[in-house]
């Protein structure tokens, strides 16, 4: 057990620092005109009812 959970450690750590050494290589994000009111994080049942209060009670919302 303990030689599996080291194996994908191992295999996690090599994953994540090649995700660092092409960090360079990666594109940029596109700048937008977009904006938003509110940014919402998370998606589970309080963002839910959240983002849900916000759009009944606030007309023309822009909500991400």
């Amino acid at each position: 057990m303990e030689e599996l959970l080291e194996k994908e450690s191992t295999e996690i750590r090599d994953l994540w620092l090649k995700s660092i050494r092409n960090r360079d290589q990666r594109q940029p994000f596109k700048k937008t005109n977009e904006f938003y009111d509110f940014i919402i994080v998370g998606a589970g049942t309080a963002g839910c009812v959240l983002a849900r209060e916000l759009i009944y009670n606030i007309p023309d919302i822009n909500i991400l």
